[in-house]
């Protein structure tokens, strides 16, 4: 083989996109979207319940992700839980010492699997050795039709 694939956790991203929701001054959820490395998703709500003393259906999630690679994924809860804990604030504390914090947002709609409407993956080849330029451009033509086509797996495209 020419190349290594996910020789590195750095090496395959997956990032959730979810479905469009409007902003509003009325909320009952807060989004976080946040970056892990080496931990599950349960990891993550399974640490926020023991923290908070929450149940695990206070704490949504759109889907599961995996543990070895990078992933940047929401997460959701309630107005309600959020009161039990005393406020937002903590809760961002907290799980920012899990991982990295990249937006907060506020909805109605409480994360469920399936929230997502896409997942947008980067994937990095390693090269084994030295490649000539033409098969470098071959690479990069092959690669720029899976990009224009879309990528198979086992939930679409």
């Amino acid at each position: 083989m020419l190349f290594q694939i996910k020789s590195k956790p750095e090496d395959f991203v997956v990032e959730e996109v979810l479905w469009e929701w409007i902003p509003s001054w009325k909320w009952n959820f807060l989004y976080v979207f946040f970056e892990k490395e080496n931990l599950t998703t349960m990891d993550i709500v399974d640490d926020s319940t023991k923290n908070f003393h929450l149940q695990r259906d206070e704490i949504g999630i759109a889907w599961l992700k995996d543990k070895a690679w990078i992933t940047r994924q929401w997460i959701s809860i309630s107005q309600r839980s959020l009161n039990k804990i005393w406020w937002e604030d903590k809760f961002i504390q907290t799980i920012w010492k899990k991982v990295r914090i990249l937006e907060k947002s506020y909805g109605e709609f409480w994360l469920k699997v399936a929230s997502n409407l896409w997942n947008k993956f980067e994937i990095r080849l390693r090269a084994r050795g030295n490649i000539s330029k033409e098969v470098k451009n071959q690479i990069e033509n092959n690669v720029q039709k899976i990009i224009e086509r879309g990528f198979p797996n086992c939930f679409g495209m």
